[in-house]
């Protein structure tokens, strides 16, 4: 999995989406269900340095209409990441 560090644009994201989603009204709970995540996962992701899988981050940008350009180094490097475990794994 990839490291924080590894993604420049995203040591903020899970603050972001904290505060993106009290702006919005929304609790944890409501925005897990819109997201398709445990809530529990959702807390982690808010308060850990913890990167989401892609499609789970994409959801999180769009209902919390976070900027993309802020993540868009940290999607790269995900990507990256993931087709090297996958082209390993054959």
């Amino acid at each position: 999995m990839a490291k924080i560090e590894d993604c420049p644009g995203f040591e903020t994201f899970g603050e972001d989406v904290r505060a993106a989603r009290e702006a919005l009204g929304l609790t944890i709970k409501a925005l897990a269900e819109q997201v398709y995540v445990d809530p529990r996962y959702l807390s982690e992701i808010e308060l850990k340095p913890t990167i989401p899988s892609i499609p789970v981050m994409l959801r999180l940008v769009r209902i919390c209409r976070l900027p993309m350009e802020d993540i868009k180094g940290a999607l790269a490097e995900i990507w990256r990441l993931q087709r090297y475990i996958l082209s390993s794994q054959r």
